[in-house]
């Protein structure tokens, strides 16, 4: 997952206007792995850095899920989530997610 926007005190401003944290300086991108991601449905603003989208895919694998989440910030490249599987649940397409992740979790690299 590549983030990309103008760097800032706090991190990068992506284009709708959110700020995610980074632990280092970027020069305006930043990586965020699938696994450091967490899924919940609905939107709800999360400590550490959050993004709103909508499932479009949902992958069930037994011991894990691969979701595929629209946002606006990312346009036609979805935003991709590993998540293990541990209570049963998937989330349908179409649902209302918030993606979370922690500050450190998020990799600044050269634009």
């Amino acid at each position: 997952n590549v983030f990309r926007g103008p760097p800032v005190a706090e991190g990068l401003r992506l284009a709708d206007g959110t700020v995610i944290a980074t632990l280092k300086a970027s020069t305006g991108a930043a990586i965020v792995r699938p696994e450091k991601l967490r899924v919940a449905g609905g939107h709800k603003r999360t400590a550490g850095n959050s993004i709103e989208g909508e499932i479009i895919q949902a992958i069930y694998s037994g011991a894990s899920v691969t979701y595929r989440i629209r946002t606006k910030v990312l346009g036609d490249t979805p935003l991709l989530a590993f998540i293990q599987n541990q209570t049963g649940e998937v989330l349908e397409s179409g649902a209302a997610v918030t993606a979370s992740w922690d500050p450190e979790q998020t990799i600044p690299v050269d634009a």
